[in-house]
């Protein structure tokens, strides 16, 4: 029987790997298996098998993004194949996306405040990179005690984890008129200790007619001073972002992935 306790812990306490983070809590590891063909470093295209409590209702919501392909095998296994250039959502800039709403509450002061201090360099070309880094460094004490706050209450604190990161990186990129919304799944990890499956929250925002990952919990990464690599696998977002926002993530834990196995290069 699937744990439903570690599947919220996912979700309400996600891993967040800033280099200031605590030890991340074991619940936010998903059960990984590597293929015995497995070897370091992985390739830009990766395969493996994925396990959830619905195979059909996990395979509906990755209709939404190209950049993977799937194939259901079962009632609870999908064969997947991801690339490392992150999945692309195939929606439109809907209104929604650009709201005020009671989890990305924009209005609030304290919210208000927070985007004020926001600032893009002359010198700069990309704006993602910028909103990334700002926020990146606005929250300052990485800790997983609070579960999932608010975009104000976040700015507020200057604490959280990954989910924090994600709901102030949203709010800040609505601000700025460009959609954007809250994406949960799971990332691969890898590096030359290994790789490992981890819950995870993180932004998508439309910039210049496309949808972007951008992830504040796990900026710089990848940035060239080690040997980190990051595979973006999503499978669900926060469809309600209203006062029952708890029950819109409450029902994604069917389609969350309990176990990962086969991990390879893909062939």
């Amino acid at each position: 029987m699937i744990n439903i306790n570690r599947f919220i812990g996912v979700f309400l306490f996600a891993l967040s790997l800033s280099a200031q983070a605590q030890s991340d809590p074991s619940f936010a590891h998903v059960q990984l298996d590597t293929h015995d063909s497995y070897e370091f470093p992985l390739a830009d295209k990766i395969s493996f098998s994925l396990f959830t409590q619905d195979a059909m209702a996990s395979a509906k919501v990755l209709e939404q993004w190209s950049g993977l392909e799937y194939k259901v095998i079962d009632d609870n296994s999908i064969a997947v194949t991801l690339y490392q250039n992150k999945p692309t959502f195939n929606g439109s800039g809907d209104l929604k996306y650009k709201n005020d709403s009671f989890v990305i509450d924009i209005s609030e002061q304290s919210t208000q405040n927070f985007i004020e201090g926001f600032t893009v360099p002359e010198n700069s070309s990309n704006v993602l990179v910028n909103i990334e880094a700002y926020v990146s460094r606005f929250i300052e004490n990485p800790t997983y005690e609070h579960g999932f706050n608010i975009a104000s209450r976040v700015a507020d604190n200057k604490s959280g984890d990954c989910t924090e990161y994600a709901v102030l990186t949203t709010a800040l990129s609505r601000a700025l008129d460009k959609p954007a919304r809250l994406v949960f799944g799971t990332v691969f990890i890898e590096s030359e200790n290994g790789v490992e499956a981890v819950g995870h929250a993180w932004t998508e925002i439309l910039h210049q007619q496309n949808w972007h990952i951008i992830d504040a919990a796990l900026f710089g990464i990848e940035d060239g001073t080690n040997s980190s690599r990051v595979y973006y696998l999503p499978i669900s977002t926060l469809v309600d972002e209203g006062p029952g926002f708890g029950f819109s993530i409450a029902s994604s834990m069917v389609v969350m992935p309990y176990k990962i196995q086969g991990l390879r290069s893909a062939p």
